[in-house]
């Protein structure tokens, strides 16, 4: 958005506006929310069938993407040593930290991205199709539960990284996906939502970690 002071007007992408509905335009505020798994999966059952596919389809994906990019990454490290032989070993490794990000990490985060909202939602389908003893828990303690923040027990560099509890982690490899609430370790696999972070963690079940984040 570009101020024109002489005309007194904003100039847009496509639209012109004054300063008073410029001004509007800013103070406007809706109420809408964004519907959870769960409430897309009641109002879209039929979408059931087409999750499992794609989600099968992305994953045969993915194992071929992890393929192509191990094949260039060993490439990659190969040339890497061989040119650097005789520099501290602390310089290459800060090299090759990069290049994972280069050549695996950024190449396969979409995929990766994709894949944990696909299982999010199987993981929701195969939980309503069970007989469940809540136990004094309900659908809206457990919606209430997963939008409970990860970065509230996982600290993340500028990268959206962190230190994997889960194996001994020297080099962040845990991401945190914070749209969705998820995390994913790319060294030791492990990847869930916020509870089956807590159920990880602390040993609980999955009733006993949903009533720990609510403080129940």
């Amino acid at each position: 958005m570009e101020w024109l002071p002489h005309l007194k007007i904003y100039l847009g992408k496509r639209h012109i506006f004054t300063e008073e509905e410029f001004e509007l335009l800013n103070n406007f505020k809706h109420d809408y929310k964004k519907p959870s798994p769960i409430e897309l999966l009641e109002t879209f059952p039929e979408a059931a069938p087409i999750i499992q596919r794609n989600y099968k389809i992305l994953k045969n994906k993915r194992q071929k993407a992890e393929e192509i990019c191990g094949k260039y990454l060993s490439k990659v490290y190969k040339i890497l040593r061989a040119e650097t032989a005789g520099i501290p070993k602390e310089t290459t490794n800060e090299m090759e930290k990069y290049l994972d990000k280069v050549f695996y990490y950024y190449r396969m985060e979409k995929y990766n991205h994709q894949v944990l909202q696909l299982n999010q939602l199987l993981k929701i389908m195969d939980w309503k199709r069970k007989p469940k003893n809540l136990k004094n828990i309900t659908n809206q303690d457990i919606t209430m539960a997963k939008q409970i923040p990860l970065s509230n027990f996982l600290e993340t560099n500028r990268a959206g990284f962190s230190i994997c509890p889960f194996h001994n982690d020297i080099h962040p490899s845990c991401k945190v996906y914070t749209k969705e609430n998820r995390f994913h370790c790319f060294s030791c696999g492990a990847d869930g939502d916020v509870i089956d972070f807590i159920s990880k963690t602390s040993g609980l079940n999955f009733i006993n970690s949903v009533k720990k984040l609510l403080n129940k």
